[in-house]
């Protein structure tokens, strides 16, 4: 099952595209997402803004 699995790999098979049904989003959807959780977690009181700055500043847009 392995060698049939890594010969399927080798000839650029990948497990992610066999889905019909999966939706993906692009790295700036996933970036806006991320700082708008950042964003009510400091709002809730989970979080610090100084956190929420030092992880920001990972962010390139």
């Amino acid at each position: 099952m392995v060698f049939e699995i890594n010969k399927k790999l080798e000839s650029g098979w990948s497990p992610c595209y066999e889905e019909k049904n999966i939706l993906y989003r692009s790295f700036e959807d996933c970036q806006t997402k991320f700082l708008e959780l950042q964003r009510k977690e400091v709002k809730d009181g989970i979080k610090r803004e100084v956190s929420c700055s030092a992880d920001k500043s990972y962010l390139k847009k």
